[in-house]
Formats: C-alpha cells, structure tokens, sequence
C-alpha cells in the first residue's frame, strides 16, 4: 500500500482560476505523483458531512459558482470498505471530485472520514490482498497570511513549518499534529490528516511541495513506498 496526501481547494482547477502560477509548485508536484495502473485508489475525504462510502454518484462545483467541472463514479467497492461504511449514493464533494480531477482520475473508491470511524483496517485488510494506493484529501493550516481566510496566526505559521519537517521524518507526525492543525491552524482537514498518518505510520515521506499563496497551507506529501 502506498499513498500521498494532497490539497482540495478549487482554486487548484483552471475552470476556477486561470492564471495559476501561484500554484505552480503544488500542480506540478499533484501531476508527478505515480499511482499504479493496477492499483485501486482511494480517496479519502473530510468534507462528507459523515463516515461512509461513497456509491453511484455524480458531483460538481456548482455550489462554488463553478462550471464545467464534474466528475462521475461508479466504483466498485471491496468488501472491507462496504463492511465499514454503510453505501451512500449522494453528491460528490469538493474534497474528493478536486484531487480526482487534478489527478487525472476517472473513478476511485471514495471515503468521507468524520473522525467517528476510521477505515484504516478495512484500507489495510484491502491492501492484503490488492494494490492499492490511498489520497488523503487535506489542507494544512489556514490562518498563514493576511489573505487567509481566517485571522492570521503566528503560532500557525510555525506548526506548518514544522509539520512540514516532521512529516518527511515519520508519516505519523500527521496524525500528532492533527489536532493542533485544527484548533491553532484552522485546517479543515483533521480526519484525513489523521488517517494519513495512522496508515503510513513509521514511514518517511517526501514533500515534494508546500505553498500557500492565499494563506493556506497546500502541502503535496508522498509516503515512502512500501518495500
């Protein structure tokens, strides 16, 4: 099993903003990612509104006054997943249809994580048996400038810096520093930070990119491959 934990604005999708080369760093990181032909993709998002599996579903970012972007699924779900989670066929959210785009993916198997539930040993019991490489859908800390959406933060600034150091020496440094990403840094992301860190734990990384342009942090982390 292998994975990578990449950022979800919309603003990362040219229908969103055009003139990209603020974001240039983080694209092209996104776009050297490797994933397996053979391996089943999961994706892991924080922004469901719950724990479950995404079914047959369709999403946009309409609500964002975004056209032209949708995506649809209709993947089909390992066992241990559809034990873990019961099957919801509702819209795709941002979380999930952002990195599916950017990626260049035209389906994967889609978790919404909530922090009630964790998929890591219905994602592990899957890798036992098949390839499979899982996106964790997060942001860092959005308090980084004066042009983030919430107040900026010193402290935040400093947690970014170090959550950018420690993730490369151990993947668990993620789920440590989860709960202080939330409640100092305002990052939307604590259940897929969580979950990257739990699933990789004990395995360096390469940050292969972190910007944030707009006052939230955008890191492009890639956990050490699997020997």
């Amino acid at each position: 099993m292998n994975g990578a934990l990449i950022p979800h604005a919309p603003l990362l999708l040219e229908e969103a903003a055009p003139d990209r080369e603020a974001l240039r760093v983080v694209l092209e990181a996104i776009a050297a990612i490797a994933i397996p032909e053979d391996a089943i993709v999961v994706i892991a998002t924080p922004h469901g509104g719950g724990a479950f599996v995404y079914g047959e579903t369709h999403g946009s970012l309409g609500g964002f006054g975004i056209g032209g972007v949708e995506v649809d699924i209709q993947a089909t779900v390992p066992e241990p997943l559809r034990a873990w989670g019961a099957m919801e066929d509702r819209a795709l959210d941002h979380g999930a249809l952002v990195p599916m785009r950017l990626l260049g993916l035209s389906n994967a198997v889609v978790v919404s994580v909530d922090g009630s539930s964790s998929p890591v040993e219905a994602i592990e019991k899957v890798a036992a048996e098949q390839d499979v490489f899982v996106v964790c859908s997060a942001h860092a800390s959005a308090r980084l400038t004066e042009r983030a959406p919430l107040p900026y933060s010193f402290d935040a600034v400093r947690l970014d810096a170090r959550f950018v150091g420690d993730v490369e020496q151990d993947c668990a440094a993620a789920r440590h520093l989860a709960d202080d990403l939330v409640a100092v840094g305002g990052s939307c992301s604590g259940p897929t930070l969580e979950l990257f860190g739990e699933l990789f734990s004990g395995r360096g990384s390469t940050v292969s990119a972190y910007a944030a342009p707009f006052g939230v942090g955008y890191p492009v982390v890639i956990a050490d491959r699997d020997a």
